[in-house]
């Protein structure tokens, strides 16, 4: 019987920046998995976060939920944040939005899976 580490998914962890003064990351190519999870610093300004996701690593444009509003998340600092991977399906590269222009860099930790 195999152990459980052998039946688990493979678990991606990478880093997305988002430079001082700004609210916008860089981009995060997922590599064929789906973003479930951001782990976030020990300060952050932003205390909400939205998603911008794209197809093709060049065209971003916002993550809207069924109801047309963004999808938004709140966020704090030194904590991790489950994402529900239904809400990027089919996307090949995300870039995180914060609610407010971060006072020095920040690296937020990407966690994202194959489903």
């Amino acid at each position: 019987m195999p152990s459980a580490s052998e039946t688990q998914p493979r678990v991606v962890s990478q880093n997305a920046t988002i430079a001082n003064g700004e609210t916008v990351s860089d981009a995060i190519a997922l590599g064929g998995t789906t973003l479930c999870g951001l782990v976030m610093p020990a300060s952050v300004t932003s205390t909400a976060m939205t998603f911008q996701g794209s197809r093709d690593g060049t065209n971003f444009a916002a993550i809207k939920k069924i109801d047309g509003n963004d999808l938004s998340i709140v966020v704090g600092s030194s904590r991790y944040i489950p994402l529900d991977p239904v809400n990027f399906y089919g996307l090949t590269h995300v870039k995180l939005v914060g609610g407010s222009a971060e006072s020095g860099a920040k690296t937020i930790g990407v966690v994202s899976r194959p489903f």
